[in-house]
């Protein structure tokens, strides 16, 4: 008698209670707007119906995911959907780790590059949708919903804490157009190959800008509900700005050493006050009480609001409740990578000081084992594959206790050096994507006013 065949991965995978976590990651994946109707068009190329088969087509996101996997089970289907899942959405890095530990035969369906070139865009529609969604539904329910007091200071904090958000975000890119506007600009007239009168035009015309700058930033933190040591930070960094404008503004612009000043006093402050605000940013974020306006949604009675088409995304509390979740969820990864890539960039500051002395070499290896750690906690948040790719390529895998002729080569040095480069790299992909991730929140402060 032959033996019998093994039991197919995707069987269990799905037989498995809540699927290892599948559930709430299709709730979160299709948990945007027009995510039903996104859902059923996938279920339709396997011969399924959200609409018709299942009737949850009114029901929140989290009860159709368990209600599509029970009709899965029952039809045989779980091979086939998954596999249907995973090829509609190339760029899902969640369900991309999930497909890997639990049916790794369907991971060839989407080659890695085919992920990398899907994932950017993956990415920022999800959260554009999910904020779309979140607007939708917040401004048809907000005029008929009754908050208690209580509920509506949990929702005013929202709004606070949403505007202090925007408010770093927007000194962070006034910071991030100093550097690479300004100060830029500073260096290259430094030359001597600049004449005098170019310089002075152009030294005179920074000047403006840096005007334009500070009335940038001095209009952040400017609502009732902004905090004094926001304000604080606001006021410091603008001083400093103006103490440059000041002593630059009394030099001849047509000097070399004028340009050379200015651009060495922007990067002085620049290195100081930019890490400052881009911490600032991350704890502004961290303090966004989510998941205490999600309780509060999901405790209200639900107001009956029609659907303005049968298959339109239903307005639901419910799925109010799990869209604020799903942001809080995506926010606390760029959170958690964000941090780790600041100790990241610690650990290579101290092996670039240790490469600069001498001796000690027995803590550049605990160093480069720390940024090896560091970086493989930074890879399942980010599902950057050319993480992996940044360890792998770099002939450094250090011991320990480093041979001192090792790490004291010119060799090794120059491979540091290029490795440093493009970690950086690395840290200003994860920056950018906080920052973007700031400006969508920050269309959700209109709707929220409507529940005051």
């Amino acid at each position: 008698m032959p033996p019998a065949d093994p039991p197919d991965p995707a069987v269990a995978a799905w037989d498995d209670g809540y699927n290892n976590g599948l559930d709430a990651l299709l709730a979160r994946a299709f948990g945007v707007s027009d995510g039903y109707r996104e859902l059923n068009g996938i279920l339709d190329s396997i011969d399924a119906n959200l609409y018709e088969e299942l009737g949850l087509a009114d029901s929140p996101m989290l009860v159709v995911i368990p209600g599509l996997r029970e009709m899965i089970e029952s039809k045989g289907l779980e091979r086939k959907s998954l596999e249907a899942l995973f090829t509609a959405l190339p760029g899902n890095f969640e369900l991309r780790a999930w497909v890997e530990k639990y049916v790794p035969d369907l991971l060839p369906k989407v080659s890695p590059e085919a992920f990398e070139v899907a994932k950017p865009a993956y990415d920022r529609d999800r959260l554009e949708r999910r904020v779309r969604a979140l607007r939708r539904d917040l401004s048809a329910l907000g005029p008929q919903l009754q908050l208690s007091a209580a509920d509506k200071q949990v929702a005013r904090d929202l709004i606070n804490r949403l505007a202090g958000l925007n408010s770093y975000k927007n000194i962070h890119d006034a910071l991030h157009d100093l550097q690479m506007r300004v100060m830029t600009e500073f260096a290259r007239v430094a030359s001597d190959k600049i004449s005098g009168d170019e310089r002075s035009a152009s030294v005179s015309l920074q000047l403006q800008e840096m005007e334009l700058i500070i009335d940038r930033i001095k209009g952040q933190f400017e609502d009732d509900g902004a905090v004094p040591a926001a304000i604080q930070g606001r006021d410091d960094v603008l001083a400093s700005i103006r103490r440059i404008m000041d002593l630059i503004s009394t030099r001849d612009p047509a000097e070399r050493s004028t340009a050379e000043t200015a651009a060495g006093l922007l990067r002085s402050l620049l290195r100081v006050q930019m890490s400052f605000f881009d911490s600032r940013l991350v704890e502004a974020s961290e303090q966004i009480p989510f998941s205490k306006f999600a309780q509060t949604i999901a405790s209200l009675n639900q107001p009956n609001i029609p659907k303005p088409e049968p298959k339109a995304d239903p307005i639901l509390l419910e799925n109010v409740s799990n869209g604020i979740e799903g942001v809080a969820y995506r926010l606390n990864n760029r959170q958690r990578a964000h941090r780790l890539w600041q100790r990241t960039e610690a650990e290579i500051l101290s092996i670039e000081e240790l490469l600069g002395g001498t001796g000690r070499e027995i803590e550049v290896g605990i160093h480069w084992d720390n940024i090896k750690a560091l970086l493989n906690e930074i890879m399942p948040l980010s599902a950057d594959l050319n993480i992996a790719k940044l360890l792998a390529t770099t002939n450094m895998d250090l011991a320990l206790s480093p041979d001192p002729a090792v790490v004291r080569s010119p060799a090794f040095r120059d491979a540091f050096m290029g490795f440093g480069r493009l970690a950086r790299v690395f840290y200003q992909r994860a920056d950018v994507a906080l920052v973007d991730d700031c400006t969508q929140l920050r269309r959700l402060q209109d709707p929220l006013q409507l529940l005051l």
